[in-house]
């Protein structure tokens, strides 16, 4: 998405509370450089405003009627795969988070996050980057599943000796023929 640097980052919101959408369009408003250019009240209603506008980011609630945010940001994201969707709601379970995530969400916000968060975060995915606050990453990092580490190869060998030469190096770090 090529974005003139004085151009407003245009935003879209997606939530089926109205006085969320006016809370965000309030925020939004107040600040420099940012610009609510719709508001959508279901997943339906996003997908439409998206393909209309194309805005530069979207502010997705995840539970809404007629159609849930996390299909919506499937939907745009099939369509548009650089779209930069930001799960806005009030559900902080990991699975909600890793199910957004792993939809192409490139950020996760709780409703009762900080303004300079959500600023923040904006700020972060419109720049092409993740945008996942301190709680939220902790949260993720608590349900990571852990894995078993396995041992590199030993570091030893010399370049000679992977590629099948005569020479192999000894355990003072010298080279020595092969069969000593």
């Amino acid at each position: 998405m090529a974005h003139p640097p004085d151009a407003p980052v245009t935003i879209l919101t997606a939530d089926d509370h109205p006085l969320i959408r006016d809370g965000l369009a309030a925020v939004l408003r107040a600040e420099s450089g940012l610009h609510v250019v719709a508001e959508a009240a279901n997943g339906e209603e996003a997908i439409e405003a998206y393909a209309r506008l194309r805005p530069d980011i979207v502010l997705m609630d995840l539970r809404m009627p007629v159609m849930d945010g996390l299909t919506a940001a499937r939907a745009i994201l099939a369509d548009d795969p650089n779209a930069r969707i930001i799960v806005l709601t009030t559900y902080d379970g990991d699975e909600d988070i890793h199910r957004a995530l792993a939809a192409g969400a490139r950020g996760y916000l709780l409703k009762d996050m900080m303004r300079t968060d959500l600023l923040g975060v904006i700020r972060a995915v419109h720049r092409g980057q993740r945008g996942i606050p301190a709680p939220i990453a902790a949260r993720l990092a608590e349900h990571t599943p852990r894995i078993g580490l396995k041992r590199r190869a030993s570091s030893r060998c010399s370049a000679s000796s992977r590629t099948g030469s005569a020479t192999r190096t000894s355990r003072s770090g010298s080279a020595v023929p092969r069969g000593r």
